[in-house]
């Protein structure tokens, strides 16, 4: 037995959770980046969503010749004839467009989404401004986005 050259099984061992501890550091760490970047593209998502929403009505209530908040329902008039209500329904906010018929009323024309993934859709309006509150839903850590926009009323 002088000229042993083969491995005992101690060291066999040693290797193999030396192996299995650098294999499962690695896979924590890929794991967690995998889990952040969902959470970070769900984030940014929410907060897209949130901002368009956000723009494209305050976009709106500048162009519009009349202003009414109805049971939290934003209905625009212009001078075009045409009236849009925005409203939330199923975490999608809704746009209704009305065009005034020859009575002097408005008939309703059609109905698109502005926006999916929104939780809360407040409104309301005093003599000087409009604040709009818009909310998405949670991402997958539970985190919400809300932003909250005050726009003057022209005179």
């Amino acid at each position: 037995m002088k000229n042993n050259k083969g491995t005992t099984l101690i060291e066999l061992v040693i290797v193999v959770g030396i192996i299995t501890t650098i294999i499962a550091v690695i896979a924590a760490f890929y794991i967690s980046g995998v889990k952040g970047f969902a959470r970070e593209a769900s984030t940014a998502d929410n907060q897209f969503k949130v901002r368009r929403s956000s723009n494209d009505i305050g976009r709106e209530i500048r162009r519009a010749s009349n202003i009414t908040i109805n049971s939290g329902k934003l209905e625009l008039e212009y001078t075009d004839g045409t009236k849009k209500v925005y409203r939330l329904e199923d975490q999608i906010i809704k746009v209704d467009l009305y065009i005034k018929d020859a009575m002097g009323g408005y008939s309703y024309n059609d109905t698109s989404e502005l926006v999916k993934g929104i939780k809360t859709f407040d409104i309301s309006m005093n003599t000087e401004q409009i604040t709009m509150k818009i909310e998405s839903l949670e991402n997958t850590e539970g985190f919400t986005y809300q932003l909250v926009s005050e726009i003057s009323i022209r005179k």
